[in-house]
């Protein structure tokens, strides 16, 4: 009895080791492709803060770059975080909509030309029944409309951010962020643009 359990036991052990060595990992066929070549690439941050929105996807030339959906929801500040991506530099066609069938959100469409190694933050505000966007080229704040502007900054100043709120609950503020900074990366000037529409957004 003891010499039968001695070969099963062992027997066993050398079709586990068996299993175990014919098991292998081809390398070099993963899922996702890593692209590390960015000598002509532009980089988008797209920040979702309009009302009331829940899954909204962006594509570039008719191309998802999005793989989980923007939300803003119904509150500020928003919890969502922004969708980044790096995209071939020229002229690039835009759609940021929500992909649900019955909705009633219109699509956020517009072109730009994005510059090589440049950063664009896209910035989508309103509410969901009239969803607007601006674009932020490093120094430019550029908007297309409620108005249509383009404001530059010195060049040698970086973006930094920006935000949404409501004001006194009688106007809907936006707030653009750029600074100046020395040789130690300490900010020697602050830049401010802020936006301010009459009716609460």
């Amino acid at each position: 009895m003891k010499v039968t359990n001695i070969l099963i036991t062992c027997s066993l052990a050398i079709c586990c080791a068996a299993l175990a060595v014919s098991c292998v990992k081809d390398k070099g066929k993963e899922v996702a492709m890593e692209s590390t070549d960015f000598s002509n690439k532009s980089f988008v941050q797209v920040y979702d803060a309009t009302l009331g929105t829940v899954r909204n996807y962006v594509y570039v030339d008719a191309v998802p770059v999005t793989g989980s959906a923007l939300a803003f929801g119904i509150s500020f500040p928003s919890t969502s975080t922004p969708a980044n991506f790096a995209i071939p530099a020229g002229l690039r066609a835009f759609q940021i909509c929500d992909t649900l069938n019955t909705s009633t959100q219109p699509r956020i469409t517009f072109s730009e030309n994005f510059q090589s190694s440049t950063n664009y933050t896209i910035f989508m505000y309103d509410s969901v029944n009239a969803p607007k966007q601006k674009t932020v080229e490093n120094n430019v704040i550029i908007s297309e409309s409620d108005p249509k502007v383009r404001i530059e900054l010195p060049k040698s100043v970086h973006y930094v951010g920006a935000d949404r709120w409501v004001l006194y609950g009688i106007a809907g503020c936006e707030l653009h962020a750029f600074v100046e900074t020395d040789n130690r990366q300490n900010v020697q000037r602050l830049y401010w643009v802020q936006c301010r529409r009459s009716q609460v957004l």
